[in-house]
């Protein structure tokens, strides 16, 4: 696997017991987590406006224990784990400014089930984060951020192919803002396109301005 540079962290500090669910990454999940630390991407405008940014931080949970609030010790005792489920967090940082990105990966029980009671399965594949520029709106529940990707999107065989700067991207999905939806303050992209092993390769403002990734 291409993680990164970290090391896994794999939380095994209470006994795997057989009814407690794992959310595990699959095969087609690893396939979104291609990014190596020390990555440069820059986005150039056709007027030769400039973004910079590095992958500075790639964080890698396998097998992390989901324990639910004890609602400040209202409830007496510990939580014990009700599941385990992967994930991958990547620090992205604009150099050319001050602003820090997160993208998330993560494997989990099914948006809207029982956290406390999660149910036994595959569980879902889910993508979200924090981009500074894009306008999308914040989502508390789930992964936090203003980053919202459905499952669908990450879940097909097969998808879309870009060609950004004469290179082609393969399995490409679009992130796009709803309109009038903004919680960062002067935020100005409306659209991401995200390429399944690449990243980020373009931003569209809401003026239509596009960013290309350089190759």
């Amino acid at each position: 696997m291409a993680f990164g540079t970290l090391a896994i962290q794999s939380c095994e500090t209470e006994e795997n017991e057989p009814d407690i669910p794992y959310y595990k990454f699959t095969a087609t999940n690893k396939e979104w987590l291609k990014l190596k630390n020390g990555e440069s991407w820059v986005f150039e405008t056709t007027s030769g406006k400039q973004q910079k940014y590095i992958i500075h931080g790639i964080k890698e949970k396998i097998k992390e224990a989901y324990h639910p609030s004890n609602f400040g010790g209202i409830i007496s005792g510990a939580s014990s784990a009700t599941y385990y489920y992967d994930e991958v967090e990547i620090e992205i940082m604009r150099t050319d400014s001050v602003n820090d990105n997160l993208l998330v990966f993560r494997r989990e029980l099914p948006t809207g089930a029982d956290k406390r009671h999660p149910p036994k399965g595959e569980g879902e594949f889910k993508f979200g984060g924090t981009w500074r520029n894009y306008r999308g709106s914040g989502v508390y529940e789930g992964i936090y951020g203003n980053i919202n990707v459905s499952p669908n999107q990450v879940n097909y065989q097969s998808g879309t192919t870009l060609q950004v700067r004469g290179k082609v991207y393969n399995n490409v999905i679009a992130i796009s803002a709803t309109p009038n939806g903004t919680e960062i303050q002067k935020a100005y992209i409306d659209n991401i396109y995200y390429a399944q092993q690449a990243g980020v390769i373009r931003m569209v403002s809401k003026t239509g301005e596009i960013w290309d990734r350089v190759p």
